[in-house]
């Protein structure tokens, strides 16, 4: 039979490593963000335009031919605004570009039919919505 010491021993010893575990997972995890000059000034650009395209167009589903880049460079774009307002002390552009970034959804590609386009909208919403909250939860400046 092993004596109560012991097992409290290991315990704590197993504690103690899972806690360093975690701890330098949670380090590794969490990059950091950089944003230089150059690639600003692009996502500035690129995030005017399609903000001028959002606001210029009609509620629901769109066709994603009409994007000025794809969907992805679009919302790389936006997390890089995202970064810069942050960085600026800018919170208040924060919920314009969740939501335009929310919006990217809209945009499906009309070859696979206006049904099946029109269904796949709410799930590209809610990944979306995983993938902002996510981001704007877990990046550092």
């Amino acid at each position: 039979m092993i004596p109560a010491e012991v097992w409290a021993g290991l315990a704590v010893l197993f504690g103690g490593i899972w806690i360093l575990v975690r701890v330098a997972d949670n380090r590794r995890s969490r990059a950091r963000v950089k944003v230089d000059a150059d690639a600003v000034t692009a996502a500035h650009a690129l995030t005017r335009a399609y903000l001028g395209l959002l606001q210029a167009g009609k509620k629901g589903l769109r066709d994603a031919s009409g994007l000025p880049r794809s969907k992805g460079e679009i919302g790389r774009a936006i997390k890089t605004m995202l970064c810069y307002y942050r960085g600026n002390g800018e919170h208040g552009r924060i919920p314009e570009l969740r939501d335009a970034y929310l919006a990217l959804a809209e945009f499906q590609s009309l070859t696979q039919g206006v049904t099946r386009a029109g269904a796949a909208i709410e799930s590209e919403r809610r990944r979306l919505l995983q993938d902002i909250e996510y981001f704007l939860a877990g990046f550092r400046l």
